[in-house]
C-alpha cells in the first residue's frame, strides 16, 4: 500500500512537472517551446490534408498600461481573460499558445483562403477590444496581428514565425489594433529596415559616415527677418544618394537608435553653431525635434542636453525642443517636458492639429510655439475649411500668448494669407529648403 501511494504521488508530480514544462503558468496555454513543436506537426498535417492553414501572431497593444495602472496581478488576470476570449474565436481543433510576455500565436486548420483567416483575425480584434474588468479602472487593450498562410508562405516553422512576426510589426506601425498579411513586399521592407539599422549603427559609431544636419530657416511673416532655424537630420550613402528620413527615422525609433541619434544631432548642431559664430553669424534660435522614445528616458535626457550645451559654451535660451501632440498626453513624457521647461528650454508643439491633445496641455506645459501642420497650409488660401482652421489656431494662440509657426509654406499666396491672419513665423520651401551650414551662411548674407 505504501509503495502504491508513493508511485501515485510520483506519477502526479511527474504529470505536474510535464505540464509546467509544456504549458504557460498564467494562461494555461501552450508555451513557446510546445507551440513550436505543435506548429511543426501542424505543417505536416496541413500539407497531408491539402487544405491551407494559417498562423496568426499577436501582440497585445498597450498592455504595459494595465500593469502600470492596475498592478501586475491585474495584468496576469487580463492575460488569462485574453486567452479565454481568443479560445472562443477559434475552433476546438485549432491551437493557441502564449509565446512571449504579451505575445500570443494561433494555428488555424483548414481555413482555405486568406479571407477566412481575415475573418478570424477581425473577430479576435473585436473581442479583445471589449473592456476588461480590473480595479481601480477598466482596462482597454488591442491586438496587432501578423498572418501567414500555410504552406503558401512557407512550410518551415521558423520561417512562418519570423514572417508572421514581421507582418505583426507592420500592423503596429500602421496604427495598431489591426491585422496584416505577410507578403514579399513586407519581407523586402523588413530586410531594408535591417540593412538601414546596420548602416546607421555603423554611421553613429564612426561619428560621420554620411550623417549631417540640415537647417531650414524660419522667418518673420511680416518682415522676413530670420527668427531661427529647425535642425533636421540628413543621411547620405557612400555613393552620395540620400536616405530619406521617412525611411531611417522609424527604424531608429523602433530599435532605440533614436536616442544615440538625438545625442549626435545636438553635438553636431553645437559644432555648426560654433563655426557660424566664428564667422560673425549668430542664430537667434535652433529648434530640435525630440522623439517620444527619447522622452521615455526620463530626466536623464534633460541633464545630458544641459551638459552637452555647457561643454560647447552654448546658452539654454537659444534652443527650442519640438514634440508631437501625443507626447503631451503620455504620462512618462509629461514630467520630462516639465523638466525641459524648468531647465529654461522653450517647447514647441510640432504638427499641431494632427493629434488629439487637449488645449489644457498648452497652458500646463507653458508651450512657447505651435507649428500648424502643413496639411492645413498646402491648400490655402482657396480651401475655406483649412483657412478657418488655420485662422482659429492663430487666434487661439494669440489669446494664450503662444507664437505660431506655419510649416510647409510654398507659395506667396499662402504666406500672404497667413501674415494677414496674424501668423508669426513662416517655414517652408518658399523661404528655403533645408540646407547645409555653408548654404545657410549664404542665405543669411543675402
Amino acid at each position: 500500500r505504501f509503495t502504491l501511494t508513493l508511485r501515485k504521488r510520483m506519477a502526479f508530480t511527474e504529470g505536474q512537472l510535464e505540464h509546467m514544462a509544456l504549458y504557460d503558468r498564467v494562461t494555461d496555454l501552450y508555451n513557446r517551446h510546445y507551440f513550436e513543436h505543435e506548429l511543426r506537426k501542424a505543417i505536416t498535417r496541413i500539407k497531408r490534408e491539402g487544405k491551407d492553414g494559417a498562423l496568426l501572431y499577436f501582440d497585445v497593444d498597450d498592455f504595459k498600461k494595465v500593469n502600470d495602472l492596475c498592478g501586475h496581478q491585474a495584468g496576469d488576470d487580463v492575460l488569462r481573460m485574453i486567452a479565454e476570449r481568443l479560445k472562443k474565436t477559434t475552433r476546438s481543433g485549432d491551437i493557441i499558445g502564449r509565446v512571449g510576455g504579451d505575445e500570443f500565436a494561433a494555428i488555424l486548420f483548414g481555413v482555405g483562403t486568406p479571407e477566412n483567416a481575415a475573418v478570424v483575425a477581425d473577430n479576435m480584434i473585436r473581442v479583445i477590444a471589449e473592456p476588461f474588468p480590473t480595479e481601480p479602472i477598466e482596462s482597454h487593450v488591442g491586438l496587432s496581428i501578423g498572418v501567414t498562410m500555410i504552406p503558401v508562405d512557407s512550410d518551415d516553422s521558423d520561417t512562418l514565425l519570423r514572417c508572421s512576426d514581421m507582418a505583426m510589426y507592420v500592423a503596429k506601425s500602421l496604427g495598431k489594433n489591426r491585422y496584416q498579411f505577410f507578403s514579399e513586399e513586407i519581407n523586402n521592407r523588413i530586410q531594408r529596415q535591417l540593412e538601414i539599422e546596420a548602416a546607421l549603427r555603423k554611421a553613429l559609431k564612426a561619428d560621420s559616415a554620411g550623417l549631417w544636419v540640415a537647417y531650414q530657416p524660419q522667418v518673420c511673416a511680416k518682415t522676413g527677418r530670420l527668427m531661427g532655424v529647425e535642425a533636421l537630420m540628413r543621411w547620405a550613402q557612400d555613393d552620395g544618394k540620400p536616405i530619406s528620413p521617412a525611411d531611417f527615422i522609424p527604424v531608429a525609433e523602433k530599435t532605440g537608435l533614436i536616442i544615440d541619434l538625438g545625442k549626435w544631432v545636438l553635438k553636431r548642431v553645437c559644432r555648426d553653431l560654433a563655426e557660424l559664430r566664428s564667422l560673425g553669424i549668430e542664430i537667434p534660435k535652433v529648434a530640435i525635434n525630440v522623439s517620444p522614445r527619447e522622452l521615455t528616458r526620463g530626466y536623464n535626457i534633460v541633464g545630458e542636453i544641459c551638459q552637452t550645451l555647457v561643454s560647447f559654451g552654448e546658452r539654454v535660451g537659444r534652443f527650442q525642443f519640438e514634440v508631437t501632440e501625443n507626447a503631451l498626453m503620455d504620462d512618462n513624457g509629461a514630467d520630462v517636458l516639465d523638466a525641459f521647461r524648468d531647465a529654461g528650454f522653450s517647447l514647441a508643439i510640432d504638427d499641431f492639429g494632427s493629434g488629439y491633445s487637449s488645449l489644457g496641455y498648452l497652458k500646463r506645459f507653458q508651450v512657447s510655439a505651435l507649428k500648424i501642420d502643413q496639411q492645413f497650409v498646402q491648400r490655402l488660401p482657396d480651401d475655406a475649411e483649412d483657412g478657418a482652421i488655420a485662422s482659429a489656431v492663430i487666434q487661439m494662440s494669440k489669446a494664450l500668448g503662444i507664437t505660431v509657426v506655419a510649416e510647409g509654406v510654398e507659395t506667396e499666396a499662402q504666406a500672404a494669407f497667413l501674415a494677414e491672419h496674424g501668423c508669426d513665423i513662416l517655414q517652408g520651401y518658399l523661404i528655403s529648403r533645408p540646407i547645409a551650414p555653408q548654404q545657410l551662411i549664404e542665405f543669411i548674407r543675402k
